[in-house]
């Protein structure tokens, strides 16, 4: 099972919070169940409910920290779904401002550096120089899948993610960085028939090549005042060598009510070096978006966005539009064109009682799409939701919800969602001074 070879994660977190000198722990756990009703056969349904623990702890003393995420889900069917999991998200020790200069993870990482987006299982450092206007970060280590399930550092030469990024400040209000990165992700092997060289069938063992991304980024933002902001973004990929993304973003001020913003997006499709889908010609997209955002008071904020999306030989439109309030928020968008015929209105709501210790939440969505050209009829989905967030003490909350589902497929879908959350801070005193 899963859920038993990763018990060790739990385990080690017990020991280190028994052994360590840390001064301060702050976590939350969360326990959730969510059912559905899922249909065997017409007329024949069972209620089916899964189940998620969530856990994130911070174990601190003095500039070292203990830091994990982790998330356990398991089906409470033993005939239907996986036998449980737990995802690892973030497992590390962290030491901070070594030298005051360096600071230093080792562990699951996650890493967040330019065109480097992922999570490693192994190292990050980062160097803080010329007074934290220059900063350099390196980082390397397993790659891990997708699916956060640990899994070793196995066939490192094959699984691997390595890069680096540095950032700093150019000029006044101007910050650039420049990026880089490189996964390879192993591909199991296989055996296929090919001819040989006179034509003959034979069993030939295929290996794919692991190597699987590498991209060089550099990006730039420029802040005047509050009135002006731009930012550029350019990735190349060196394995298929082209354009990966470019990116343009402005943000004016026109007044204490008005800003306007646009944007230009180019993007390749995602493909790694190593997939089938490379011997396919690629399309790019290229997008352009304007908008309006408007604040007639504080706490009111509406907004206005048109975007017109260009592909090879296809165009897309897209227009929404939005106002959020304190307690209420509405949203109305449209598209056509290549991306499909689609008109949606989504509605929520909320508000505080009892000094915020009740929150009810209602919502209402409804989208009526076009599924194919040639035939003009709409079909409609509607959804809805009823809930409530009850927290009688600082660190306990409850949150339940009631959601509803209409589509051509399901007439009446029913689906009940509950969650308990606990919030713990405390001072440990293990190794440290007794007399706090």
């Amino acid at each position: 099972m899963r859920v038993g070879r990763h018990l060790f994660s739990a385990v080690l977190i017990l020991f280190i919070i028994h052994h360590s000198p840390a001064q301060e722990v702050n976590g939350r756990f969360g326990t959730s169940v969510y059912t559905w009703e899922r249909f065997d056969t017409v007329g024949s349904s069972r209620t089916i409910a899964r189940a998620f623990q969530s856990m994130q702890l911070d174990i601190s003393h003095g500039d070292v920290q203990f830091q994990t995420s982790l998330l356990g889900a398991l089906t409470l069917h033993d005939d239907f779904g996986d036998d449980g999991s737990i995802r690892t998200s973030k497992l590390m020790l962290r030491w901070k401002n070594i030298g005051q200069l360096l600071d230093v993870s080792v562990g699951r990482v996650p890493v967040f550096a330019g065109v480097g987006i992922g999570t490693v299982d192994g190292g990050l450092i980062r160097a803080n120089l010329m007074d934290r206007r220059v900063t350099l970060q390196a980082y390397g280590g397993g790659n891990v899948r997708s699916d956060l399930v640990m899994s070793g550092l196995s066939n490192l030469e094959k699984n691997f993610l390595i890069g680096a990024q540095a950032t700093g400040d150019v000029a006044r209000n101007v910050r650039v960085g420049l990026s880089y990165v490189n996964r390879n992700v192993e591909r199991d092997g296989y055996v296929a028939t090919r001819p040989d060289s006179i034509g003959n069938p034979i069993l030939v063992s295929v290996a794919p090549d692991s190597k699987a991304q590498q991209l060089i980024g550099a990006d730039g933002r420029y802040e005047y005042l509050d009135l002006l902001t731009l930012y550029g973004r350019f990735d190349y990929d060196l394995n298929l060598a082209k354009s990966h993304r470019t990116q343009l973003h402005t943000r004016v001020r026109l007044n204490e009510k008005v800003n306007v913003t646009g944007e230009y997006i180019f993007r390749e499709p995602q493909i790694y070096y190593n997939s089938y889908f490379t011997v396919f010609e690629g399309s790019p997209s290229r997008e352009y978006e304007g908008g309006v955002e408007y604040m007639p008071r504080p706490d009111m904020r509406t907004f206005l966005k048109y975007a017109y999306v260009q592909f090879t030989d296809a165009v897309s439109r897209r227009l929404s539009a939005g106002a959020a309030w304190e307690y209420l928020s509405i949203g109305v968008s449209g598209a056509n064109g290549y991306a499909g015929e689609l008109t949606s209105i989504d509605i929520t709501a909320m508000y505080p009682l009892q000094d915020r210790m009740f929150i009810p939440t209602l919502g209402f969505a409804y989208s009526s799409y076009q599924l194919d050209e040639s035939n003009s009829a709409r079909n409609g989905i509607y959804a809805g939701s009823l809930g409530l967030v009850a927290r009688p003490m600082e660190q306990f909350s409850v949150d339940a919800q009631v959601q509803w589902l209409r589509n051509p497929v399901a007439e009446h879908d029913v689906r009940l969602f509950v969650k308990l959350n606990y919030w713990f801070h405390t001072n440990l005193t293990f190794l440290g001074d007794e007399s706090r």
